[in-house]
């Protein structure tokens, strides 16, 4: 890789960089830090992190770092140790003992007095298949120089990048969002939004909304949800019997994931073999489910009376 490659950036064979441009000019837009996730050949894997990092000019790449984070999944520290070390490669050779040349690899490179080598961090080397030997991506405190990297990335965010993602329905309460992956807070998490139970999206939509966490905090959708909502289309509860008297009582509720339509209707009884007042054939009166998960009453009032009837010849007597 040459220099003008490194600092523009690239996506090749399966590999992307940012470019050493654009990561000065983001990390000195406001406090970040950074964590290295790599997987080596064996699908072991290791993480490390710094709680700060800053590329200091746009000339030798030279970057500051604040102190080293252990992670759940530790790989050591193989990366601090070149703070203020000038960024190199083969065609602009800045380091001391001319690493960029000797090696033929590029990155911020120091001769190492325990390894006696320039890469105790090897990150941007030629990808190689063959384990057990030197060369290839390498991270020195993961399982040594004779393990190379399969994956490596180099991740990069504001140190005040917020604890929960905030909601892009900040005003829509009756969404439920629930995470598709993990909770977590790195770019790229994702929220598929789904409407509660009984209700609908509205212009119906022909895929679940999905936002993606992006790396300056905003949101990417699949499509624009500007103009839906979630509206009722079925009652989840059963009626509230009070509104029509005390002697009223449900006796059946079955509701299930399909719920109760609105429009459909579900009869309310009399207590205790009581029939409607007026109307003795009836036990009851039907109530229809309604908007906004309501049911609609009979205007008129019903009143549950006894259904005993008493024979004439003995109330002669």
């Amino acid at each position: 890789m040459t220099m003008d490659q490194l600092e523009s950036g690239y996506f090749s064979n399966g590999e992307i960089f940012m470019g050493l441009k654009f990561l000065y000019h983001l990390t000195n837009t406001e406090d970040y830090e950074l964590k290295f996730i790599l997987t080596d050949q064996d699908n072991y894997s290791g993480a490390a992190g710094y709680d700060s990092f800053q590329i200091l000019n746009n000339h030798t790449y030279a970057f500051s770092i604040g102190s080293f984070v252990e992670e759940p999944i530790f790989a050591g520290d193989s990366f601090s140790v070149y703070a203020g070390v000038p960024f190199s490669t083969p065609d602009k050779d800045k380091s001391r003992n001319n690493c960029a040349n000797s090696t033929g690899t590029s990155g911020w490179l120091l001769q190492d007095d325990y390894l006696e080598a320039c890469t105790r961090a090897n990150l941007f080397a030629p990808q190689t298949k063959e384990n057990n030997s030197f060369g290839g991506v390498t991270w020195g405190t993961f399982r040594g120089h004779k393990h190379p990297l399969s994956r490596l990335w180099l991740k990069v965010r504001p140190k005040e990048f917020p604890t929960k993602i905030a909601s892009p329905f900040p005003n829509k309460a009756e969404i439920d969002a629930w995470y598709k992956t993990a909770l977590t807070t790195e770019y790229g998490t994702k929220y598929a939004y789904y409407c509660n139970d009984g209700r609908k999206w509205s212009p119906q939509t022909l895929d679940q909304p999905l936002y993606t966490c992006q790396w300056n905090q905003t949101w990417s959708r699949n499509y624009d949800m500007t103009h839906h909502n979630c509206e009722w289309y079925k009652c989840t509860h059963p009626p509230q019997v009070k509104l029509l008297g005390p002697d009223f009582i449900v006796l059946t509720w079955k509701y299930d994931s399909t719920g109760l339509d609105i429009g459909q209707t579900l009869q309310v009884h009399c207590k205790n073999g009581k029939r409607i007042k007026g109307n003795l054939t009836r036990r009851g009166v039907d109530v229809e489910c309604g908007p906004e998960n309501s049911y609609i009453f009979p205007k008129n009032k019903m009143t549950c009376v006894s259904s005993t009837l008493i024979n004439p010849r003995l109330a002669q007597n």
